[in-house]
């Protein structure tokens, strides 16, 4: 449990695996604040839910709120393992979204939205036409930021990248889903819905919680008899 604190990126990731191994469900709530990667937090509270729940151990209801809180993934719902000693320039908080440590990515997203949100979007604009539109990892961060700052021009952008089926940029659309949520423009929800047909249990689940962003139930309604038993229940749940 304390090495998920750990300064080292491998050492969080293996410990994540360790809990999983052990089917330790305490560590869930730590999990969820681990400032790793999103896929490993994921496929760790997957893992623990498919264990859990059929024999009784844990419940849906209970990891729900865990679970949602790795998907939404904001910076401030993590226990952040680095520190900047000065406050950085904003060129150097970009940089740091290509990172392979995420616990330093994590920490540049959240100096964006504290310090530079006005310069931010111009900035991440410029990074994704330069080089984010094909790394895997930056791209991801800077679809969440665009939701995070509220941006209305970068729409066009998250619907193009929604519908992404590049294999690496699978978990950007989740983010895409996620940040159109966050935008709140109506248009989005045909868009959105189209990608409950997807065998991507994890996008499936975040444009539920987009569409619940809306206001909009239609999404609940086509899950509650999907094939996978987490969608099902979310699709059924409060």
């Amino acid at each position: 449990m304390a090495l998920l604190q750990s300064s080292s990126v491998n050492a969080r990731r293996g410990s994540i695996q360790d809990l999983i191994d052990s089917c330790y469900y305490k560590a869930i709530p730590e999990i969820a604040r681990c400032p790793v990667s999103l896929v490993f937090r994921l496929r760790g509270l997957r893992m623990l839910l498919d264990a859990g729940v059929p024999s009784g151990e844990i419940t849906f209801t209970e990891i729900q709120p865990y679970l949602e809180q790795v998907l939404y993934d904001h910076p401030n719902e993590l226990d952040l393992v680095h520190e900047y000693d000065a406050t950085p320039v904003l060129d150097f908080v970009i940089n740091e979204l290509y990172e392979t440590n995420f616990g330093r990515c994590y920490l540049a997203t959240k100096t964006l939205l504290d310090i530079y949100p006005q310069e931010a979007p111009a900035a991440l604009l410029a990074t994704y036409s330069d080089k984010a539109y094909n790394d895997y990892g930056a791209h991801y961060h800077v679809m969440k930021l665009f939701g995070w700052l509220k941006y209305a021009p970068a729409y066009d952008l998250l619907i193009e990248n929604l519908h992404n089926r590049e294999p690496q940029f699978q978990k950007s659309r989740a983010a895409c889903a996620i940040a159109l949520g966050e935008l709140r423009d109506s248009r989005a929800i045909p868009e959105i819905k189209i990608c409950l047909n997807t065998p991507i249990w994890d996008l499936k689940y975040a444009c539920l919680l987009a569409l619940d962003r809306f206001g909009d139930s239609s999404g609940r309604e086509i899950c509650t008899s999907d094939r996978d038993w987490l969608i099902r229940a979310k699709a059924t749940s409060n």
